[in-house]
């Protein structure tokens, strides 16, 4: 159950500025077990499933056991509803009665979108010029890949991403290989993302019998708080 505490802790300032009444999901490794602390009571994720989710919408805390003074008591289990864009926590007793739920999104956080606007496809490819929408976003990282072309010499690419930043506009310009997945970070800062829109330009398109012009793959694409 530990596998997820490495990459999912958090020291920035949310922690700090979260109300001490919110959820807060702890890891105690003398157990191995995960809980979300609602006030005085601890609940254990219903299933791997929340607990995943969870991992996502809460910033975990690894206790440490020689400095903790106690332990909550019993609350039950907690569960992960998805309303859409809004997801909240379900907090029911040993019994299966609903205890209390959190109103639209969990409190405290900010809601994390990175979402293709244009120029995206289901098959995964990526037009020469597309758009990405982000909000709630500090950092954003997208993993392209380009194929070898087999008996064709084709080259490399170029990939421009324009980034608004108030009145003005920043280019970053990357590179990426042919055969190989390339990871690259769209945007870093310090505040979050509001609406933020940035235009991804591909150098050239790729020689492919498609009518759409053809940029790249998007393997991954992720948004962090």
């Amino acid at each position: 159950m530990a596998r997820g505490v490495k990459r999912r802790i958090v020291s920035d300032e949310r922690a700090t500025t979260r109300d001490p009444a919110d959820p807060r999901l702890l890891f105690r490794p003398g157990n191995g077990q995960w809980y979300v602390a609602d006030g005085e009571r601890w609940y254990t994720p219903a299933t791997e499933q929340d607990l995943d989710a969870l991992l996502t919408l809460l910033p975990a805390e690894v206790l440490d056991e020689q400095l903790l003074a106690s332990v909550g008591s019993n609350g039950g289990i907690v569960r992960v509803v998805d309303n859409g864009d809004a997801p909240t926590l379900e907090f029911l007793s040993s019994f299966g009665e609903l205890v209390r739920r959190t109103a639209n999104l969990l409190p405290g956080l900010n809601h994390v979108v990175a979402e293709w606007v244009t120029g995206a496809h289901p098959d995964s490819w990526v037009e020469t010029t597309a758009n990405l929408r982000l909000d709630g976003v500090r950092r954003c990282q997208l993993t392209v890949f380009l194929p070898d072309g087999g008996d064709e010499q084709l080259g490399d690419k170029e990939l421009a991403v324009q980034i608004p930043k108030g009145r003005r506009t920043t280019v970053d310009i990357h590179h990426l290989r042919r055969g190989e997945k390339t990871t690259i970070d769209l945007y870093r800062s310090r505040s979050a993302a509001k609406g933020t829109v940035l235009t991804l330009q591909t150098s050239t398109p790729e020689p492919a019998d498609d009518d759409r012009p053809l940029g790249f793959i998007a393997v991954d694409l992720k948004g962090l708080a």
